[in-house]
């Protein structure tokens, strides 16, 4: 999947301008940048939240747009009903996403995936009962169930403890490798850069523009920067005099 956009505005004010990247199928790719690098509208005009200039296509070898329906979009705030109990909400979904099962076979499905994202203990728990953890459980598996082929989550990790927000990241990446899905984070966190293959990294340039200053493999981004750690990375990208270095480099080019 390719991500094009040759520019977003919000009135007049450029967000992103001249973003490309590529997301490999069966890889997981984590998306981060400082404070108004743009992440947040790049995941909206992924998902198809908000339009820009540009596009989406099925991969950078084809000029075939993705179709956005099989994108499995899990926001930060889990969109659940707090009324239902967890079995209820994935039984519900269940039936919703293949009309053509039975209610004994969507029953069963649901089950599956209440068992496979560990939430045994609190099928029949209300959802407004969960813990924050429970919840983000909840709504991975209420989005997985639909078996897409692209998974896109925003913060997922956020409001959770490093062992939770680990635990999650990872089996979202596993799940990736194992079922050949493309899996795309969104993330402010840092610390579990370790479970991805690629890295996409987002910084303002001086006029406050969005735009992509590293899209590669995880385990080449130190190098490329010349950083002992992924935090002195972000320092360097943050440093308005290479973000200018970048954008002249860019407009050279």
């Amino acid at each position: 999947m390719k991500l094009y956009i040759q520019s977003k505005k919000y009135g007049s004010n450029v967000v992103l301008k001249d973003v490309s990247i590529e997301f490999p199928e069966g890889s997981a790719t984590l998306v981060i940048g400082a404070s108004g690098g743009g992440k947040s509208t790049l995941m909206k005009s992924l998902v198809g939240l908000t339009k820009f200039k540009g596009y989406l296509l099925k991969d950078g070898n084809s000029r075939v747009r993705f179709n956005r329906k099989n994108i499995c979009y899990i926001s930060q705030q889990p969109l659940l009903n707090p009324k239902e109990t967890v079995i209820q909400c994935l039984y519900y979904q269940t039936l919703l996403s293949f009309p053509n099962m039975s209610k004994t076979e969507a029953l069963q499905y649901a089950k599956c995936f209440i068992q496979r994202f560990a939430l045994s203990k609190v099928e029949n728990q209300r959802i407004r009962s969960l813990s924050g953890g429970q919840q983000k459980r909840a709504a991975i598996a209420h989005g997985m169930l639909r078996n897409l082929p692209v998974i896109v989550a925003d913060e997922i990790d956020s409001g959770l403890d490093c062992v939770l927000g680990e635990s999650i990241i990872r089996d979202l990446c596993r799940i990736a490798h194992q079922e050949h899905k493309t899996l795309v984070v969104i993330s402010h966190n840092l610390d579990n850069i370790r479970f991805f293959d690629n890295i996409v990294i987002l910084a303002g340039d001086e006029h406050g523009t969005g735009r992509v200053v590293y899209s590669g493999p995880t385990k080449a981004v130190l190098k490329h920067f010349e950083a002992k750690d992924i935090k002195e990375v972000m320092h360097i990208v943050s440093n308005k005099r290479y973000r200018q270095n970048t954008q002249d480099k860019e407009e050279v080019l």
